[in-house]
């Protein structure tokens, strides 16, 4: 009857495995080990090995280097003469060599050899034999439930160890929905930031649109205003003027200017509506009397204004003489070069300022002018 013993050993540890293996001297041939190999707690796979060698040593021996049996699910190794023949402590490692050419070994293990209980006798005449058979059987009926309660607890630890991987992926999984979840949230809250910014800008906008608005409406009543005012002091207004110059050879415009002793006088003459631009080619005076006190020193300085700016100046004195009656006197403002083309929206006054002790006759103050080429009606 052989007895079986199943030795678990481990890759890579160092401590001794004590085995509860007593095995009795030269009891060789009926001795079988069945080795089981765990990497990490996890069973290796037996079909990666190329061979497999067990070293046992006492401690005055020579090591005993013997192949083992590769089975599916375990190594077994049948004792041979030399590990069972001195009592005393065995101490005994595998090495295992795989397809791949690498070598691991395991950690060592050990077994006792106890003496025989009798040299020359035979045991099966022994009376005590069946007490011993007993005991035999109950140790292999030990063993087998050992076995049982060993295969069950690597069962355990097995599923063990795949509930902890499951837990850990489960753990590594809420960990990364938790970041998600903040990225998501802080998407949401620069999302909320920039809308609330973006309605910041839109009632700035609604408000800024409301007082612009505003501020047309108030020009626009200035617009009005100031468009009364100018047809109730610039009676000649462009209309007018655009009209006489379609039905007139040489569109002009009178005003006719009282007597005046020294002071400065200005006054408007006309407004030009938007759309409309001409250049003023000449002005004419006609006087209805003679002029008194102009000299040298006392003039008579006559201004033609564009929006209040002057575009045509000239003085009277001793030289440049004020007309007498009925005589006429034009200036030529084309050839003279002055700034006198008149755009849409621009006022027209005539200012006459008269020195000390200078009187003006009445006279009729004539402008000539010129629609420009991109006016004129077809």
């Amino acid at each position: 009857m052989n007895t079986f013993f199943t030795v678990p050993l481990s890759l890579y540890k160092t401590e001794i495995y004590n085995t509860s293996m007593t095995l009795v001297q030269f009891d060789n041939e009926s001795t079988q080990i069945k080795f089981k190999v765990y990497n990490n707690d996890v069973e290796i796979d037996y079909s990666q090995l190329k061979k497999v060698t067990l070293v046992t040593k006492q401690s005055s021996e020579t090591p005993i280097v013997c192949q083992c049996d590769i089975e599916t699910d375990h190594i077994s190794y049948m004792l041979c003469y030399e590990e069972t023949c001195c009592v005393g402590q065995v101490l005994g490692e595998l090495n295992l060599y795989y397809n791949d050419s690498a070598k691991k070994s395991t950690q060592k293990f050990r077994y006792s050899v106890i003496p025989t209980l009798a040299i020359g006798i035979d045991p099966t005449k022994h009376e005590e034999l069946p007490i011993l058979q007993a005991l035999i059987s109950e140790c292999i009926k030990l063993n087998t439930s050992i076995k049982t309660l060993e295969d069950a607890i690597k069962f355990a630890e097995s599923t063990r160890i795949q509930n902890e991987e499951i837990r850990n992926a489960n753990e590594q999984a809420r960990v990364q929905a938790e970041a998600n979840r903040e990225d998501a949230e802080s998407i949401r809250k620069a999302s909320e930031t920039l809308r609330n910014d973006a309605e910041v800008l839109r009632v700035n906008a609604e408000s800024a649109r409301v007082t612009a608005e505003s501020n047309r409406a108030t020009e626009e009543n200035k617009r009005v205003t100031l468009y009364n005012q100018i047809s109730n002091d610039y009676p000649l207004m462009a209309d007018g003027i655009i009209t006489t110059a379609y039905n007139n050879a040489c569109p002009m415009i009178n005003c006719v200017i009282e007597t005046m002793t020294e002071s400065t006088l200005t006054f408007g003459l006309f407004y030009n509506p938007i759309g409309y631009d001409y250049d003023i080619t000449d002005i004419t005076i006609i006087s209805e009397g003679d002029a008194v006190g102009i000299t040298s020193t006392n003039t008579c300085f006559l201004e033609i204004l564009k929006n209040f700016e002057t575009i045509v100046g000239y003085t009277f004195d001793d030289y440049e003489i004020f007309p007498s009656a009925n005589a006429v006197k034009t200036f030529n403002l084309q050839n003279d070069g002055y700034n006198d083309t008149i755009v849409g929206g621009d006022l027209i006054h005539v200012r006459i300022t008269n020195g000390v002790g200078v009187t003006t006759p009445k006279f009729t103050l004539q402008l000539n002018y010129k629609i420009k080429q991109s006016e004129v009606m077809p």
